[in-house]
């Protein structure tokens, strides 16, 4: 996560600052790739307090008003296809989808319930049901943001 205040760093070749390492950010070996995000010790010689200061700057610097929680769960086919798309926000909005899978033989218990002729009305084409599922996301946390600045403002106008 790249908060908005951290500057890119720059891809150069860098060596890993513990003593008698030869590992550099150049070698493209899961060691070095501490190096390459910033870090100035490989993943062999990475010291927690390095770590755990940049862990602690992230979360000091969270604002919980930008964040939006969101809870979902696939309902999967015995084939590996996805039958049912649910998600419901930390507000309680909800989104919920059956998926047309190219097998009518649904695992879920809910879903065998169905007539064939309910299934077919209710169940989307899996690019609709996902195109659906990334605007109700974009609406929830539109409407989040928006919740947020409406606290603020009218928070501001309180005395203390």
């Amino acid at each position: 996560m790249m908060r908005p205040d951290m500057e890119r760093v720059e891809p150069r070749f860098v060596r890993c600052s513990a003593a008698g390492c030869t590992t550099t950010s150049a070698r493209a070996e899961y060691d070095s790739m501490t190096l390459r995000i910033g870090y100035s010790n490989c993943c062999k010689h990475l010291n927690n307090t390095e770590v755990e200061s940049r862990v602690q700057n992230v979360i000091q610097d969270l604002n919980e008003s930008k964040i939006t929680l969101i809870f979902y769960d696939l309902g999967l086919s015995r084939d590996g296809e996805i039958e049912q798309l649910s998600a419901f926000t930390e507000g309680g909005d909800n989104f919920s989808t059956l998926i047309r899978t190219a097998v009518r033989a649904n695992t879920s218990p809910n879903l065998k319930v169905l007539p064939p002729m309910l299934y077919s009305a209710l169940a989307s084409e899996p690019l609709d049901a996902m195109s659906r599922f990334i605007q109700w996301i974009r609406i929830s946390v539109h409407l989040s943001s928006k919740a947020s600045e409406n606290t603020l403002e009218g928070n501001a106008n309180l005395n203390f």
